[in-house]
């Protein structure tokens, strides 16, 4: 009888240790003097289970058949298929074939074969897996190096792996600091060279137990260590995911993981030896979700490989996805949930580089009661859960993971004795060659065979996917000169984990040295994000570090050396709180440094994200790398908006002032008007506020498409700020007819459910008057456009126009004020220069005569010039009546908006741009578009 807690415990679980139990007391009674360690407390049935029924999957596969053999294989079943995808460049299985074959033959001439290595360093396009396939072809094995590695750390592993060549290309070769006896080849530009050798296929060189790969990973001993994985190993791997991962012919798969990460073998071989179709794009795009998920949807990938990190792109949209592998760090069970809601086989995959990628899988990786299974071996892979002994442990009971089968590598490069620790003799098979790896991984079985992961023995971690020893960092960071001691720990959860860098400067020791030191030894994901300053390190009783006492770091109390500079605009307030929830900081300023504040690339992706989702921006993540802060982010979006295509010639809207990080204002002209009437004005705008100008066109060709209503003019001037600024906001101004095209611009954008936060009219009346008012109109109009008409057959000035502004700019101001006592000069410019500004004046005005305003769900701020025209005061007091102009106006606009504020500017309707009167006028547009309070 058992007295026991059902919460905690089921029926089968207290069985077992009550079996257990009695199993130990009859090895005492049996074995009296035995050591403890030597005590069995599993039955036979029990050690059956373990040894074979938990490892019962064993499939034949083709031994004798290598990397190569299998994909010319492919090549034969499958030569039109697509192999490659990339940028809009499609390989089939045969040209991919063929190409592999030239470089292959070149290689041989200079003495690839067997069991040499050739180190890789390209960067993501066809040429990366022609490489892998020339070199594979030519019997060696290739060693992928990321081309954004260190200099330092790229040289080790050549050093390291006793290569005689690298393959690379031009452009990333211009960038690496060889050594002077390292020969290279440039694909790129020994392309003709490559492209003269045969394309047929090479006999094989390299058998199932020649070397395929190596691949470098953290070591804890401060250098990368060189795992080294031989075609057998890869040939099974490939047969055992055809089942789970649905391979077939055609099936469409991208290719995400970086070339020195092994789940790019998988991603690769996995495709290219079934028939597939492999997607690859520029790490550009991996970084950024937008850019990602448009290739995902063009090239109906199914099949793809993520860390957990990167999954929560697919929390809107999974597009064709029917299967995403989570691989490199623990599975985040929301995302999971969420996939499958979506029909998503979410497949949780387990497995060190030294035994090929993957060794554990299961396409049901949550249980019932919420916790997270690892799943079964895969085919003719044995996992072994063992005690510190060596001893099997009991279902249940946590251990470390030991792995054997076909998979394992076959050891690390140059480290004989590492090797020989870490890969053991298999106690539990007769084949004196059966060995084991050790992978310090913690776990136990579950009763139904699946495993569950419980961490490390070591302080090996992992972050963003990538495997990481500290033990590396450090030895790294005492070798810089700059601290007498450090520890640098994984702190965080899931996918929040970060490194921390606790450290004991040395005197005059400098951070900025420091990091400037690691960036030129370590990765970028090697670098600690925060650092953690202290006076002395507590020591445990045998005198070492005792790491358990170095408490988490306040992220929040963690700033940079930048003095704090506060947002001011919602999208530097918006981006500064997206900064504090993602980074968990408080009081981020404008000036802080992302990467400085524990920023990193996957962080940056979620930034990115989080901005675009909040402002719908054109930004994208390399912005944020060039850009590490809010205030360069600010800008660079206005240069973006600033930028326009070289696809975008637009006579019509017209860059006045570009620099700044505000949202733009947008100046309309009114009838005859050009953008220089607004070029004085923007001078006394803030330094950081960008101006364009909306104008009607110069040309007389563009005349026979431009609209002749208002509605139309606006809505082709609302499609070229949308082209140039999709995302908004829009603060748009109108001056004089201007005015009335800008108010049924704002009309047009709030219809498209975007954004205006300013809409000012500057001396511009409501043009939809009472009838009474119209033959006033009407006749003042066709009076001045009669008398202009004269004019310009007299070859007299007549207006101030754009050939005035464009070849007499200082006679301009002079011109107008003259205007009105009738001093009229020789005209300059063309005729057909006259001629166009006549008709696009005659266009607007009968346009604005004929429009008839509908209301406006916003604001409105009215600037009215003090002196104003004798024909304005005319047409008010015909329409209102004798009440002050401010009155009339406001009676006017407010019946089709919801307020009017009304500033009176010193100046008449023209001279209101110039100086002196510009600089106050500026000043209150300026406190308008900044949302300030304005002090009269």
């Amino acid at each position: 009888y058992v007295e026991y807690s059902t919460e905690l415990y089921s029926r089968e679980t207290i069985i077992r240790m009550s079996n257990h139990f009695q199993k130990l007391i009859e090895s005492i009674n049996d074995n009296p003097g035995s050591l403890i360690s030597n005590l069995k407390i599993l039955s036979a049935s029990e050690e059956h289970q373990l040894l074979e029924e938990f490892n019962a999957l064993k499939t034949t596969y083709p031994e004798s058949a290598t990397i190569v053999s299998l994909f010319e294989d492919q090549v034969r079943q499958t030569p039109e298929a697509t192999a490659i995808v990339f940028e809009g460049e499609r390989l089939s299985y045969e040209e991919l074939n063929a190409s592999s074959n030239q470089l292959a033959h070149f290689l041989q001439r200079r003495g690839c074969g067997s069991e040499s290595v050739v180190p890789l360093c390209l960067v993501r396009s066809p040429n990366m897996i022609i490489g892998i396939l020339g070199v594979l072809k030519a019997g060696a094995a290739y060693v992928p190096i990321d081309p954004e590695y260190p200099a330092d750390r790229i040289n080790y592993m050549l050093q390291d792996s006793g290569c005689d060549m690298l393959l690379s290309s031009t452009g990333v070769l211009k960038h690496l600091a060889l050594a002077p006896e390292m020969e290279t080849i440039d694909v790129e530009g020994l392309s003709e060279a490559i492209g003269r050798e045969s394309t047929e296929n090479l006999p094989l060189v390299a058998g199932p137990r020649n070397l395929a790969y190596v691949i470098y990973t953290s070591g804890s001993t401060g250098k990368p260590k060189g795992v080294m994985i031989e075609h057998t190993s890869v040939v099974n791997l490939i047969h055992s995911q055809i089942e789970p991962l649905h391979l077939r012919p055609g099936i469409s798969v991208f290719q995400f993981a970086s070339l020195s990460f092994d789940a790019s073998c998988y991603e690769i071989f996995c495709t290219l030896l079934c028939g597939g179709k492999l997607t690859l794009a520029p790490k550009d795009t991996l970084l950024d979700a937008s850019a990602l998920s448009k290739i995902l949807s063009d090239q109906k990938v199914e099949l793809i490989t993520l860390p957990p990190s990167y999954q929560s792109i697919f929390k809107e949209e999974v597009f064709d996805l029917k299967t995403i592998v989570s691989a490199g760090e623990a599975l985040n069970a929301e995302y999971a949930l969420a996939l499958r809601e979506k029909s998503v086989r979410v497949i949780n995959a387990y497995g060190p580089t030294e035994n090929t990628v993957c060794a554990v899988l299961t396409d049901e990786p949550i249980t019932s009661n919420g916790s997270i299974t690892i799943g079964k071996p895969i085919s003719n892979v044995e996992i072994f859960i063992l005690g510190a002994s060596g001893e099997l442990l009991p279902v249940g009971v946590t251990g470390e993971l030991h792995i054997g089968g076909p998979q394992l590598a076959r050891g690390y490069l140059n480290r004989d004795e590492l090797t020989k620790e870490r890969f053991i003799p298999n106690p539990f098979r007769l084949d004196s060659s059966d060995r084991l790896y050790k992978t310090g991984d913690v776990a136990r079985w579950l009763p139904d065979g699946n495993i569950e992961y419980l961490g490390r023995i070591d302080d090996q971690v992992k972050i963003r996917g990538y495997r990481i020893e500290p033990g590396e960092i450090e030895s790294v960071i005492q070798q810089s000169g700059q601290v007498k001691q450090a520890v640098v720990l994984a702190r965080g959860q899931h996918l929040n984990k970060y490194l921390v860098g606790y450290v004991i400067w040395s005197p005059e020791a400098s951070k900025d040295t420091l990091l400037k030191y690691l960036g030129s030894i370590l990765p970028e994901y090697m670098i600690p994000g925060f650092w953690v300053e202290l006076e002395s390190f507590s020591l445990t009783t045998s005198g070492k570090i005792d790491r358990k006492a170095l408490s988490e770091p306040e992220l929040a109390n963690i700033i940079t050396s930048q003095a704090y500079v506060a947002p001011v605009t919602d999208f530097e307030v918006g981006v500064v709180r997206i900064w504090e929830r993602l980074l968990h900081q408080e009081r981020v300023g404008i000036a802080d440094n992302f990467f400085d504040l524990g920023g990193h690339s996957l962080l940056a992706m979620r930034v990115i994200a989080s901005i675009r989702k909040e402002f719908g921006n054109e930004l994208n993540i390399k912005d944020l790398f060039v850009h590490p802060t809010i205030a360069g982010l600010s800008n660079r979006l206005m240069q973006i908006r600033g930028n326009l295509t070289e696809d975008f010639n637009s006579e019509v809207l017209v860059p006045i002032k570009t620099g700044g990080f505000k949202d733009p204002l947008y100046f309309i002209c009114g009838a005859g008007g050009t953008v220089f009437t607004f070029k004085i004005f923007s001078e006394y705008l803030d330094k950081n506020q960008p101006v364009y100008g909306l104008q009607q066109p110069t040309e007389i060709a563009s005349l026979e498409s431009f609209p002749t209503t208002l509605e139309g003019i606006a809505s082709r001037y609302v499609e070229e700020i949308l082209r140039q600024n999709p995302s908004g906001p829009y603060a748009l101004a109108g001056h004089c007819h201007g005015g009335t095209i800008a108010f049924e611009m704002a009309r047009q954008l709030k219809v498209l459910k975007k954004t205006v936060t300013l809409l000012s009219l500057i001396d511009t009346v409501v043009t939809e008057t009472p009838k009474k008012i119209a033959p006033v109109f009407s006749n003042f109009f066709n009076l001045r456009s009669i008398a202009r008409k004269s004019m310009v057959n007299l070859g007299l000035k007549v207006h101030f126009e754009y050939f005035l502004i464009k070849n007499h700019p200082r006679q301009a101001l002079k011109y107008k004020m003259n205007k009105l006592q009738g001093v009229l000069g020789p005209m300059s410019g063309k005729e057909e220069d006259r001629g166009v500004f006549t008709q696009m004046e005659n266009i607007l005005q009968e346009a604005a005569l004929n429009y008839r305003i509908k209301d406006y769900d916003g604001d409105i701020l009215a600037f009215y010039a003090k002196d104003h025209y004798y024909f304005l005061d005319k047409l008010n007091n015909i329409a209102y009546g004798a009440r002050s102009y401010d009155e009339k106006i406001k009676m006017a606009w407010k019946e089709y908006a919801n307020a009017v504020q009304i500033y009176e500017l010193e100046g008449e309707h023209s001279t209101i741009f110039t100086r002196p009167y510009v600089q106050r006028f500026a000043e209150i547009m300026q406190a308008h578009l900044d949302q300030k309070s304005i002090w009269l």
